[in-house]
């Protein structure tokens, strides 16, 4: 992730309890329906996940994560 990202994104990401390793691994990797507003996707699901980063929202689940939005994005 090192140049994939900004380093003002990275600071902005210190509540990831796993070191990055969904997104580093891809295993446990949310998946995305859309993108939208501040470092928010929505995701396509709605398991329970120990994240802090994951947010329900009513009936969908969204995700906060600077890191991740900043890599779908690009």
């Amino acid at each position: 992730m090192n140049g994939e990202v900004s380093e003002e994104v990275l600071r902005k990401t210190k509540q990831c309890l796993n070191n990055f390793s969904c997104l580093r691994t891809g295993k446990g990797k949310c998946t995305v329906n859309a993108a939208d507003g501040k470092d928010m996707l929505f995701l396509s699901y709605n398991s329970i996940c120990n994240c802090p980063y994951r947010l329900s929202f009513g009936e969908r689940q969204l995700c906060a994560f600077p890191t991740y939005y900043a890599l779908y994005k690009k």
